[in-house]
């Protein structure tokens, strides 16, 4: 046998010039500021300012790392309080008012005392007026037109639980086959007459009655007109008529059973891209653009990555404000308004408030208009209950998000000794609206069952409010939250879960509050369901998420954040 041959040191030296060039480089963090680091000289690592740059008045700011020498701000929230100080400055010297509640139509917008409205009647009107006018027509045309860009990345909203507080971005590929105008046959006319006709007796028969923003007869009018408009002597079709057949016919398939989801997807998306065409109405302040933009919030819950639901329905209660929805008709000078006028103005109101309050809660939001600015009367005569009760439950959410979240007591809450009762009020109401709906409409019981177990979630988990809850409230948060999970999984498992949005945003604020539970209170969770059941609820979150990213692809950022959330906890 022959001793193994030694390498030559040329091939050593070679082999490690290799290694070297593949090992990845690693960047140290670095604790000294810009300053110090470029002297060499030991930095305190004192903020806002170390002590060298103070003694030197010069200013102090941060080093990202040592290779880049990229300078960041020295204090973050040093930084961003003087970015907002400069905002404020610039805001006042234009004479608008910095202190006031974007949510509240009694606001101002500065401007000399004498200009502003003498009375608080004449106030509120003004400001539904003024203010809608002024953002309707500065945001409609960017947000709502096929011919410049429609907003058709999704914003997964709410720091506060999710990965990231920006917009995921989206392929501009993907936004500019939403805009791009197509030539020869459009989906609308490629869809059967008798399959059409399903889909729109599907849409008026089962869908319009849970939000009822237009009438069901005039649904089923403006479907002829169009079905009809190549043929001589018929009533011509306007493009509003077209925008509305073509989003009906796009929310029905979506609602509809399927086996090949994606198929049913493709199909949704290129007869909603047939709506954008013909979308010219939504651009200017009406009744119609409003019930337009209804429509395609109605939409972007099914797709959500068609559009931006925050962003839609702000112009929505833009809308509403400016054509005074909130006010009750019987309010208005002159009540100049029919019977059945009345009535659709309330009910379309109601719409509106269900979707803004759904909307701004679930992703941690400002509301549109707040309680106490509304005197609109509910509608008479409906003949589904669902839109009712889905309206009252509306309203006690409104109420826990505004007392918790907003930290806007008065008048709902006296003073903080009555928080408790308020709590367990809230709790009673909730009950009591779920036994009530279900005695109505049994079938809903899945759907009236996950909103009052979100509810309790909401209730009980750290907030503005309460941000250090008690044990009882912590352990009444986990069973709910596992009752989310549970109940969304059935129901997505099984093919009948259709709202993506709101199925991953309820899911993320379930599981990312159940962690918490666990980290805060393990023992008692432990003791009383066992160490089994709350592994296997942490499991069924992620599954649920992945789940859910196979229809909604942005839907993995829940997934990643929660993940990472999870094996800390599961650490501990």
């Amino acid at each position: 046998m022959h001793p193994p041959a030694s390498a030559s040191p040329d091939s050593s030296a070679s082999i490690e010039a290799q290694r070297a060039r593949k090992r990845p480089k690693i960047r140290r963090t670095t604790f000294a500021c810009a300053r110090c680091h470029r002297r060499k000289i030991k930095c305190d690592g004192m903020k806002p300012a170390c002590s060298n740059c103070v003694q030197a008045k010069q200013p102090c700011n941060g080093i990202l790392d040592g290779e880049s020498k990229t300078v960041i701000p020295r204090s973050i929230a040093q930084y961003l309080q003087e970015k907002i100080a400069e905002k404020e400055a610039y805001l006042q010297k234009l004479g608008l008012d910095t202190e006031s509640d974007p949510s509240a139509p009694t606001a101002t917008f500065g401007g000399p005392p004498e200009e502003r409205p003498r009375t608080r009647h004449l106030q509120r009107w003004d400001l539904a007026t003024e203010a809608s006018r002024s953002f309707s027509k500065a945001l409609g045309r960017s947000l709502l037109s096929s011919e410049v860009k429609f907003p058709t990345g999704t914003f997964l909203f709410a720091s506060s639980h999710l990965p990231s507080a920006t917009p995921l971005p989206v392929d501009a590929e993907v936004k500019e086959e939403y805009s791009k105008p197509r030539g020869g046959a459009t989906a609308l006319d490629q869809i059967p007459k008798a399959v059409a006709e399903r889909l729109v007796t599907n849409y008026t028969e089962k869908i319009a009655p849970l939000y009822p923003f237009m009438d069901r007869q005039d649904l089923w009018l403006r479907f002829t007109r169009v079905q009809n408009a190549q043929q001589p002597g018929a009533t011509p079709s306007s493009t509003f008529d077209i925008f509305i057949v073509s989003m009906m016919l796009a929310i029905s398939i979506m609602t509809s059973k399927f086996n090949d989801s994606s198929k049913v997807a493709s199909t949704s998306e290129r007869l909603f891209q047939c709506a954008l065409q013909h979308a010219e109405t939504l651009y200017n302040t009406s009744f119609e653009a409003l019930q337009g933009t209804l429509i395609l919030i109605q939409y972007s819950y099914l797709m959500p990555r068609a559009a931006s639901l925050w962003d839609i329905v702000g112009l929505a209660a833009r809308m509403a404000l400016e054509l005074g929805l909130h006010r009750d008709p019987d309010e208005l000078p002159g009540n100049p308004f029919t019977e059945v006028e009345r009535e659709r103005r309330r009910t379309v109101f109601w719409v509106f408030y269900a979707y803004d309050r759904s909307i701004c809660a679930t992703s941690h939001r400002r509301l549109g208009v707040s309680d106490e600015s509304i005197s609109t009367k509910f509608p008479t005569g409906m003949d589904d209950e669902y839109f009712i009760e889905n309206v009252r439950f509306r309203r006690i959410q409104s109420e826990l998000w505004t007392v918790n979240y907003l930290r806007r007591g008065m008048p709902l809450l006296p003073d903080e000794n009555s928080y408790a009762a308020w709590v367990q009020d809230i709790e009673n109401r909730m009950i009591t609206w779920r036994n009530e709906a279900c005695a109505k409409k049994p079938a809903r019981r899945e759907w009236c069952d996950i909103a009052v177990w979100h509810g309790f979630v909401f209730l009980h988990r750290p907030c503005p409010r309460n941000p250090h809850p008690s044990m009882e409230s912590l352990i009444k948060c986990f069973e709910n939250a596992t009752q989310v999970a549970a109940g969304y999984w059935e129901n997505a498992h099984s093919g009948f879960l259709k709202y993506s949005w709101h199925a991953v945003h309820h899911g993320f604020e379930a599981a990312i509050a159940m962690l918490y539970t666990i980290r805060h209170c393990k023992e008692q969770l432990k003791e009383r369901y066992g160490t089994r059941k709350i592994l296997e609820t942490v499991h069924l979150f992620s599954s649920l998420f992945v789940l859910m990213s196979e229809r909604w692809a942005q839907a993995h950022a829940s997934l990643e954040s929660y993940e990472r959330c999870k094996s800390v906890v599961m650490r501990e």
